[in-house]
């Protein structure tokens, strides 16, 4: 079939491949932010501020339904899922073994969060690897 488009954020969707593209300057924005704002836990080194940056873009755009709210949901997904891998992994940083461990983790978060932030700034969807799917996209009212 033939793309469809929405007109409120420009979002197109590809129907063979349910692949989001964001022809609006102001979604691609949107969507970089949604994965860049996580670097606020580098920022800011607590627990969960890496969480904080996406949600709040989600929070503020889920009712959209399109590439920014697929975006958001898909880093704060990504964000959710580290937070819980780094959880995980911290009683083995007693055995020394968890401290590779988790900058192992550290960097393969940043490295995948640049790559999102570069593919949504460009419009085009990012799907982050070894993500769990944790908060599910908001169902269409009828």
């Amino acid at each position: 079939g033939c793309p469809s488009t929405r007109p409120e954020d420009g979002t197109v969707i590809e129907e063979s491949s349910a692949v989001f593209v964001a022809t609006r300057p102001e979604a691609r924005m949107w969507g970089a932010l949604a994965h860049g704002a996580a670097f606020l836990g580098v920022a800011i080194p607590l627990p969960g501020m890496n969480v904080l940056g996406p949600l709040a873009v989600w929070l503020a755009h889920r009712d959209s339904g399109g590439f920014v709210e697929e975006q958001a949901r898909s880093s704060l997904n990504f964000q959710i899922s580290m937070a819980i891998l780094y959880l995980a992994t911290l009683p083995f940083v007693l055995l020394i073994i968890g401290i590779p461990v988790l900058l192992g983790i550290k960097l393969f978060s940043v490295v995948f969060v640049i790559v999102a932030t570069i593919n949504a700034s460009m419009g085009k969807a990012y799907a982050y690897p070894f993500s769990m799917d944790l908060v599910k996209a908001p169902q269409p009212t009828s």
